[in-house]
């Protein structure tokens, strides 16, 4: 069997980290077991993609701290060694990925039972695998990049799984599916990205990826075999409180300005111009401020999800 099959555990000098010796030279680092919570609990409407803020438990897993190169690439499609091996691979659509990754599974697959660390899946990290590993490992998105995650797009987490894998979209008939979610760099702000999403169809300039190996026993298989973000919303207690913001910030000034500037009359024949424009102000105030939003996190027997409002808080 070829040196590039070969998958062999070893120790080396990156902080405490373990690495391992994948297929075609892919090094990975030990990215332990952990808690973290993503998205966000700010309430106003430009924060609702990443509501509601949730708790999600990783198992420990591997990933690789640099992008996928050009010389990893050529070993595992089998193209010619190009004239820049350590330069990234970018702009590939996600057809040529999904046949990047088959290779490199099928390649672990056959040298499983000789590594130290056995059989699993390899594909690029999901969002929450992401977050996780930056907070441990301090990964980042090389400047003017834009990094592929493995995650659809959705309209919130509501439904989300939260034991790191990704969020698929399950309709065949979604444009979602034309998407996926990544970390594009700041043009300014080293080793700083912000969350987006890239279309996969054909390749895009710039973008590149990263690999995670997650060992068959933590792998999960089937959606339902982890806890969900529910799906639920308190529509009673949402509707009391757009009620109560409604007048406190928009209702009552909007009536009382007229008043306070002698125009009482209009405050009574004017009622109904007073009421809408209330409203209107109510609404648009949503735009910037709305109370922090709940938190689901584990139960303390982990069995289901609780809500915990933590004000903006880590656990």
């Amino acid at each position: 069997m070829s040196d590039n099959l070969a998958l062999e555990s070893e120790h080396d000098a990156v902080g405490d980290a373990e690495t391992l010796a994948g297929p075609f030279g892919i090094s990975l680092v030990r990215l332990g077991a952990g808690s973290i919570l993503l998205g966000s609990d700010k309430g106003a409407l430009p924060y609702g993609s990443e509501r509601p803020r949730h708790e999600v438990r990783l198992a420990e897993r591997w990933v690789t701290t640099q992008m996928v190169s050009r010389k990893i690439w050529a070993l595992a499609v089998g193209e010619d060694e190009p004239t820049e091996p350590d330069s990234l691979v970018e702009g590939k659509s996600w057809d040529e990925i999904e046949d990047f990754l088959a290779k490199v599974n099928s390649a672990a697959a056959l040298a499983a039972d000789k590594s130290g660390w056995g059989a699993g899946e390899w594909r690029l990290p999901s969002e929450s695998e992401w977050m996780h590993a930056e907070v441990q490992l301090d990964i980042s998105v090389p400047k003017a990049k834009e990094e592929l995650l493995a995650d659809h797009p959705h309209a919130n987490h509501r439904g989300a799984p939260t034991d790191g894998r990704p969020r698929m979209d399950t309709n065949p008939h979604s444009m979602m599916r034309l998407y996926r979610i990544s970390r594009k760099a700041h043009p300014t702000k080293v080793d700083f990205s912000v969350k987006s999403q890239a279309p996969v169809k054909n390749g895009q300039d710039g973008m590149v990826f990263r690999l995670m190996f997650i060992p068959k026993e933590v792998s999960p298989t089937v959606v339902g075999d982890c806890l969900l973000v529910p799906e639920e919303i308190d529509a009673a207690r949402l509707f009391k409180r757009e009620a109560i913001i409604a007048l406190v910030v928009g209702i009552i000034p909007s009536f009382a300005i007229p008043v306070l500037r002698g125009f009482n009359s209009y405050a009574v024949s004017g009622w109904a111009n007073l009421l809408f424009g209330g409203l209107v102000i109510s609404f648009a105030s949503s735009v910037f401020w709305r109370p922090r939003t709940e938190t689901w996190v584990y139960s303390a027997d982990g069995k289901v999800m609780e809500r915990r409002w933590l004000a903006g808080k880590d656990l």
